[in-house]
Formats: C-alpha cells, sequence, structure tokens
C-alpha cells in the first residue's frame, strides 16, 4: 500500500500542498480535495482555466511522469449581485432576471429553499456570463 504522505504533487497553476487533501484510492488512483477556506486557482476570465500536473513523486524518488498532464479546468465561482429592491409576486411574477458574474451555460445549478427542480419546477436560462432568467413552470 502506498501512503498518501509519502507522494508529492507539483502543479501550474501553483498549488501548495496545504490547499488540498490527498488520498490513496487504489494502486492507479490518487484523489484531491480542497480543504476548506482554499482555491484551486483564480481563474481570469468565465471560460476558466487548464489545471497540469506538471511532476508526481514518491519518497522523494525521480518524477513518475514524462509531460505535464492536464487533470482539471478550474472555473470561477459564480456570483450573484444583490437586488434587494425587486419584487415578485407569487402569482404574476414568473420570470426573474439573475445578474451577477461567471455564469456557465452548462454547469449553472441553483439551490432553493424549499427545494425545486431544476426543468420541473423552473427552467433555467443563461443569456450571457452575467445574466440568466430564471422561469417557474409550476405553481
Amino acid at each position: 500500500n502506498i501512503a498518501a504522505d509519502s507522494i508529492d504533487l507539483k502543479f501550474t497553476p501553483n498549488i501548495k500542498p496545504n490547499a488540498y487533501n490527498l488520498s490513496v484510492v487504489s494502486d492507479s488512483v490518487i484523489s484531491l480535495a480542497l480543504n476548506p477556506g482554499k482555491k484551486w486557482s483564480n481563474p481570469h476570465t468565465a471560460d476558466g482555466m487548464t489545471l497540469y500536473l506538471d511532476s508526481l513523486t514518491m519518497n522523494s524518488g525521480a518524477n513518475m511522469i514524462e509531460d505535464e498532464k492536464e487533470v482539471a479546468k478550474i472555473i470561477p465561482t459564480p456570483t450573484i449581485q444583490r437586488a434587494a429592491d425587486t419584487v415578485i409576486y407569487e402569482q404574476g411574477t414568473s420570470k426573474l432576471v439573475i445578474n451577477g458574474t461567471n455564469f456557465r451555460p452548462k454547469e449553472m445549478e441553483l439551490m432553493f429553499d424549499p427545494p425545486l427542480e431544476k426543468d420541473k419546477d423552473y427552467i433555467l436560462s443563461v443569456k450571457s456570463s452575467t445574466s440568466m432568467v430564471l422561469t417557474r413552470t409550476t405553481g
């Protein structure tokens, strides 16, 4: 078995080892979990950026990968602009425009309390990286 603390990883962009928790899943799989309060990186556009694994060493040995490997796409966290003066009516308002940043058409998911089901209770349409429209389809 391989001990997690015997594995050293180097990334581009640079990610410090204290930013993530490394777990050995099997002889051929490791898993990284972001630690609370940490970020993978700070992408400068809504398109995000690629995370590359540059080096994988075990017990301070030789690098086990020949070339850097693309391991993930880091996308910026969406933000929502507060609209305290927006009024919506339980019966009369079926559409709500939501403004913010870093909206992505395929990866957007909203959470509601009480819960609503996407494509059943509402339809979400991302118009741009800064605007989306929520349309209620039920009661």
